[in-house]
């Protein structure tokens, strides 16, 4: 609906848009608590644009890639040069659960290389402390299995980064100070060497039931191959396995060599210049003068994720689905820690706003009130309950009546039996009232007219309970014929017509506003009667046919509703027009003296094409509580046979409608 209707004014030009700019502009000078009060709001773009929220929503290569990208395009208003990222790996990227915590680090610029000539970015994976490969309380099979875990991550990560990898023991990067908030890269002793690693993965790959070890060493042989000779000079140091076994790892794996190589990070103290749950940058801690530059760095971060961004991120798929639905439920839930999110009052306000542009789709030409939007939407009482999926005319109705009259609520229950609304010079009429009988409409639909009933104020129109209709008399038997149905269709009944006129009883309604009674909004008693060429034949009770509608899906032992005929049937084209095998004797009813006067068999009503007729036909039979079978333009007689077989309905009492 947002996004439509955006899309809506970014396409506009001329009047139409200056109208709607001014219109926005309203909106945000003076009611900008119609959602929910602003500290309830949600932040802009439902929270996405919070650097803290989205990088959280970035699976970790596009999170490095796109903090490099932020730190060389834009200054954050410190030198970040000396920067490193700390991020946690996505545990679906890796196979096995149990290593979920290990931790890896990213440089935030290209780090010169040994050879002193080269710039390139590096990563470093750290083990978990509880794995300490010297530690003799460590069973062999955790030792055997972190070390692999540690040799996988590092050889997929070289693969999809292009960058050397090393891999550090846990003590190597230590926390100090307040909690995590210090980070003493130490540069101790280091057991994980290249040639260790390179040694474990000889063994390993040479094991015939390593295959998947086997291919992801195997996959990654040209990692660094297009860097000069020079570059590669760790490349001497390899292990004393055989020649089969171990002969591709050199070239293969030179990356745990350039990870290993001398760096600018060691022997330094960091703290986070940002931080979110999932990722932190951190800076050298002696470059830290005055706390306020962590506060100047977030905030020029939230500055920059901007509509572009994001849209950019969706498009290209980089944000990652299950964690962009996880953000949006913890919505509904109020301030948690230092996340601001929003209340569930204001996403009860969007509902019911969504709500209200599906019932004025329908209602083209139809205005609201402005004074609405100093109503709080989400208070509304037509708005869908929780677990609640349809609509009902009723809400319609209330719904309709806040947004014309410009906050009045009113609600539902005091609108079920109500079939229209006069306000001012509009006219909204439910759909019952306006349409054929066949496919059976939506109860809850309405439809705006031009009008009103010459009252002022807001007129709720309500139908008798007990319509009356004609009843046969002896002077009209000559018009009674009964002929034979022939199979054919047609409209016998033409000179139909309906009328919608007041019975004169009013009552003004007692909407419990304050204990008060507002008089300028009264039930009106209206009567729907059918005329056959401006004769009365019958008082209609619209409202009763949306009560009784059955389908093919409802067809219980002994129902003496009504059923509509499926749009679509697979039956041949002889099937369809074979009555005979259905009923014995079947009788044309063409005038409302026949209908009135019907036959003690089954009878069709042939009002084709005509919805007038056929919407005073159906509400008059239904109202009477004749079983009926709907059709539209012609019957397919073999989906007539099929209901009242499954329904165990009596062929001779039908009455079909075409």
């Amino acid at each position: 609906m947002l996004s439509q209707h955006a899309s809506r004014f970014l396409d506009s030009s001329g009047h139409e848009r200056m109208e709607s700019s001014r219109l926005i502009a309203l909106g945000s000078r003076r009611f900008g608590s119609f959602l929910a009060e602003p500290r309830e709001q949600p932040k802009p773009f439902l929270g996405i644009s919070d650097p803290v929220v989205y990088f959280d929503l970035l699976p970790p290569e596009i999170l490095v890639t796109t903090l490099r990208e932020r730190a060389t395009k834009y200054d954050l208003g410190v030198d970040v040069r000396g920067a490193f990222v700390r991020y946690d790996p996505d545990d679906s990227e890796w196979r096995d659960p149990n290593f979920a915590d290990f931790t890896c680090y990213a440089s935030l610029f290209p780090q010169t290389m040994p050879d002193k000539t080269t710039k390139m970015h590096r990563r470093w994976i750290q083990v978990p402390s509880s794995f300490d490969i010297k530690d003799k309380r460590t069973s062999e099979k955790l030792r055997r299995r972190c070390i692999d875990q540690a040799i996988r991550r590092s050889i997929t990560l070289m693969r999809e980064s292009g960058e050397p990898c090393g891999i550090l023991p846990h003590n190597m990067i230590t926390e100090d100070g307040d909690g995590a908030s210090i980070l003493d890269w130490s540069g101790g002793t280091n057991s994980f060497t290249p040639t260790f690693l390179r040694e474990w993965a000889s063994r390993r790959n040479a094991n015939a039931d390593q295959d998947e070890y086997r291919t992801i060493i195997h996959n990654s042989l040209e990692t660094f191959s297009h860097l000069p000779e020079s570059f590669l000079r760790f490349q001497t140091a390899r292990s004393s396995t055989t020649e089969d076994e171990g002969a591709n790892l050199p070239e293969t794996l030179n990356g745990w060599d350039l990870g290993a190589s001398e760096h600018d990070y060691g022997q330094k103290k960091y703290k986070p210049l940002f931080q979110s749950s999932k990722a932190a940058i951190y800076q050298p801690y002696n470059q830290w003068k005055d706390v306020k530059l962590k506060i100047k760095l977030t905030d020029i971060i939230k500055l920059k994720i901007n509509l572009t961004d994001i849209v950019k991120a969706l498009a290209s798929n980089s944000i990652r689905g299950h964690k962009l639905e996880q953000h949006l439920l913890s919505y509904n839930v109020t301030r948690a820690g230092h996340h601001a999110v929003a209340s569930a009052l204001y996403f009860k306000s969007l509902e019911n706003l969504h709500l209200a542009s599906e019932i004025y789709s329908s209602l083209s030409g139809s205005e609201v009130g402005l004074s609405v939007l100093s109503t709080a939407l989400h208070k509304a009482t037509w708005g869908l309950n929780f677990g609640e999926v349809s609509m009902s005319r009723a809400r319609s109705f209330a719904c309709i009546v806040m947004f014309e009259t410009g906050g009045l609520d009113i609600q539902s229950k005091y609108l079920e039996d109500v079939v229209a609304i006069s306000s001012g010079n509009s006219l909204y009429v439910s759909e019952l009232l306006l349409c054929d009988p066949y496919p059976a409409p939506k109860s809850h639909l309405v439809r705006y007219l031009v009008g009103n009933v010459g009252k002022p104020g807001l007129s709720l129109l309500l139908l008798p309970e007990n319509p009356i209709h004609r009843e046969p008399d002896l002077d009209t038997w000559e018009l009674v014929n009964h002929a034979k149905f022939e199979g054919t269709y047609e409209d016998n009944f033409k000179g139909t017509s309906l009328h919608l006129s007041l019975t004169g009883y009013e009552q003004a309604l007692n909407i419990g506003k304050q204990g008060g009674r507002d008089k300028e909004v009264y039930y009106l008693e209206a009567v729907v009667a059918a005329l056959d060429n401006g004769t009365w034949v019958a008082d209609l009770d619209i409202l009763y046919r949306s009560f009784q509608s059955k389908s093919r899906k409802d067809m219980s032992v002994g129902n003496d509703g009504h059923y509509h005929l499926p749009t679509h049937c697979r039956h041949t084209p002889q099937n369809r027009a074979d009555f005979g095998s259905t009923f014995n004797h079947l009788t044309s009813t063409d005038n409302w003296f026949e209908v009135f006067d019907c036959p003690s068999n089954a009878s069709i009503v042939r009002a084709r094409g005509n919805w007038i007729a056929r919407l005073a036909l159906a509400t008059m039979l239904m109202n009477q509580k004749r079983p009926m079978i709907i059709g539209s333009q012609e019957i397919c007689w073999a989906c007539v046979g099929k209901i009242i077989t499954s329904a165990h309905l009596n062929p001779d009492k039908q009455v079909i409608l075409c």
